[in-house]
């Protein structure tokens, strides 16, 4: 990890989340960062570069996968992102997800792998990978890259040990306490779906 990278990722951070307060608390909703995220956010609800991605990716994959815009900027998560649906497997299905930050060039792309299971209780479970993609996955990864660098240009992807690292005196808006919060949370979504 990039000792600068993560230093400027902090200020960004830093100027969208309020250091030491607690989400939901009244000095916290209240804060000058807060409500800059609020408005970054609602400024970008219909933002022309995510519908353009969205009909890019959708003329891309129609034929293969459902497309669906899963973007939540109205709950002040600070990203664009998009699911790639795969076909249904015997007892398995994955996700292909897009996460594209509003507060900085970043984007990063994950797979979820959805199992249906027996035992030890019915249901089903999800695994989440960065890195373990197959080579039909890889193959529409380099397509995606090719159309987020056409149109957001200046984005590069992250690392997903920088993903993980801990902001030492920011909560997830989700709550928690202050140190809790990861650079993925700050910058894409404090949940993982």
């Amino acid at each position: 990890m990039n000792t600068d990278d993560y230093t400027q990722l902090l200020a960004v951070i830093h100027n969208y989340y309020p250091k030491n307060l607690f989400p939901g608390d009244d000095e916290y909703m209240s804060s000058p960062e807060y409500n800059r995220l609020v408005e970054i956010c609602n400024k970008n609800i219909d933002n022309k570069k995510k519908l353009l991605l969205l009909k890019e990716l959708q003329d891309t994959f129609h034929n293969e996968n459902k497309i669906e815009d899963c973007s939540h900027l109205a709950s002040t998560e600070p990203c664009f992102r998009f699911r790639i649906h795969s076909d249904t497997q015997e007892n398995a299905y994955s996700d292909l997800v897009i996460n594209i930050s509003i507060l900085t060039n970043k984007y990063i792309m994950y797979k979820i792998l959805y199992k249906r299971v027996d035992f030890p209780r019915k249901g089903i479970e999800h695994t989440i990978s960065f890195t373990n993609f197959s080579e039909d996955e890889k193959i529409s990864i380099g397509k995606i890259e090719k159309k987020i660098r056409k149109i957001f240009p200046d984005y590069e992807t992250m690392s997903e040990l920088l993903l993980n690292k801990k902001i030492p005196d920011i909560s997830p808006l989700s709550g928690g306490l202050p140190g809790e919060a990861t650079v993925f949370d700050c910058l894409f979504s404090d949940h993982i779906w």
